[in-house]
C-alpha cells in the first residue's frame, strides 16, 4: 500500500521534533515566588543620590544673572539639605517598620516638598541656564517622579491590604459580639442509690403433731 505524499511530509516533520522535544527542559508549572516588595530606601535613594550629583555639579554661576538665578541657588541648597540632613532618618525608620503607614508618611511628605521645589529649579533653569544643564536637571526630575510613583503604588497597596484585614477583623469581632452562647443542657438528677434488700431465709414452723385418740371404748352388752 502505498503512503500518500501528505502522510510522508507529516511523519518527517514529526521525526525532526522528537529530538528537540526530547532534548527540551521539562516546564516548572509551579508558580514563580512574588519577589519581596523594595523598601523606601531602596526605591527613593538612586533618585535622591542623582539630583545630588545633578546639583552639586551644576554651575548656576553660568545661568543670566538675575533674581530667578538666586532664587534657583537658595533652593538648591535646601534640596541638598533635605536631602543629606532630614530624609535620612525618616527613610531608616520607614525601612525598620515597613508596613507602618506611619512611618512612610512623613517620607512622602519630605520626598514631595523636594520635587516641587526640583521642578521650581527646573523651570527657571530653562529661563537662565544653558541648554545641557536644562537636560541634566529633566532627566534628575524625571528620575525622582518615577521613584515617587513607584512608592505611591506600594503604600496605595499596603493601605488597600490593611483595610481589607481590618474588615475582616472587624466582621469577626461583630459576629463574637452578637454570638449568644447556648444555655447548657439540664443536669441529669444524680441516679439514686440502689438499696440490696437481703431475703431472710423465716423458717417455717413444723406443723404440730396431732396427737392420736383413742377410740371411744363401746358399752359392753348384757347377753
Amino acid at each position: 500500500m502505498q503512503r500518500s505524499p501528505v502522510s510522508i511530509v507529516f511523519a518527517a516533520l514529526l521525526a525532526a521534533a522528537l529530538p528537540v522535544a526530547a532534548q527540551a527542559p521539562p516546564i516548572d508549572a509551579s508558580p514563580a515566588a512574588a519577589p519581596a516588595p523594595l523598601s523606601p530606601s531602596a526605591q527613593l535613594r538612586p533618585s535622591l543620590y542623582s539630583v545630588q550629583a545633578t546639583l552639586s555639579n551644576l554651575p548656576v554661576g553660568r545661568w543670566k544673572r538675575g533674581s530667578v538665578r538666586d532664587e534657583a541657588a537658595d533652593e538648591i541648597q535646601a534640596i541638598e539639605h533635605e536631602i543629606r540632613v532630614n530624609l535620612p532618618p525618616l527613610l531608616s525608620a520607614s525601612d525598620a517598620a515597613p508596613e507602618a503607614l506611619s512611618k512612610a508618611l512623613p517620607v512622602v511628605k519630605h520626598v514631595g516638598a523636594v520635587y516641587d521645589v526640583l521642578l521650581r529649579v527646573y523651570d527657571a533653569a530653562r529661563v537662565a541656564a544653558p541648554a545641557e544643564q536644562v537636560g541634566e536637571l529633566q532627566v534628575a526630575l524625571r528620575s525622582l517622579e518615577h521613584a515617587r510613583l513607584s512608592l505611591d503604588g506600594r503604600l496605595q497597596a499596603e493601605a488597600t491590604r490593611q483595610e481589607q484585614q481590618m474588615i475582616v477583623l472587624r466582621g469577626i469581632e461583630r459576629r463574637q459580639a452578637t454570638f449568644k452562647c447556648p444555655a447548657p443542657p439540664p443536669a441529669k438528677p444524680c441516679p439514686k442509690p440502689r438499696v440490696h434488700h437481703y431475703a431472710r431465709h423465716r423458717r417455717t414452723p413444723k406443723p404440730a403433731e396431732k396427737k392420736k385418740t383413742e377410740p371411744a371404748a363401746k358399752p359392753k352388752t348384757n347377753p
